[in-house]
């Protein structure tokens, strides 16, 4: 009786871990989209990131009307119609795009966190 609850148990671990994990698409398509918006403002930092302002609307698919995103050699940057792709040399000011966050964000107004994935929607 003990080997077969021992059995139980581990069996039961196993399904809930592999159960907990989401599945996330190559493009991080199940991801939440934190801000949609223009880019309304870049500033360049000195260590080679940069710091965009994100402005557009709350929608049902996003948690925030606006943002700061720092955006560094860790962001990946796509063009969300092909998610071919791009650097911070694609990155200007009225241009749209959407922004998943990478951890924690602060909760001020406008959000301020680091950029996981900037795709350019135009």
């Amino acid at each position: 009786m003990g080997k077969k609850m021992v059995w139980l148990v581990v069996i039961a671990i196993v399904f809930l871990a592999t159960g907990c994990g989401g599945s996330v698409g190559a493009q991080g398509e199940d991801e939440k989209v934190g801000v949609r918006g223009v880019i309304t403002e870049i500033t360049h930092q000195e260590n080679g990131s940069i710091i965009i302002l994100v402005e557009g609307d709350f929608e049902d698919d996003t948690s925030y009307h606006a943002g700061y995103v720092r955006i560094d050699s860790d962001t990946t940057i796509q063009r969300k119609q092909d998610y071919e792709n791009l650097d911070k040399g694609d990155i200007e000011e009225g241009i749209k795009v959407e922004v998943i966050f990478e951890g924690d964000v602060s909760e001020s107004d406008p959000v301020q966190g680091k950029g996981k994935i900037l795709r350019i929607l135009d």
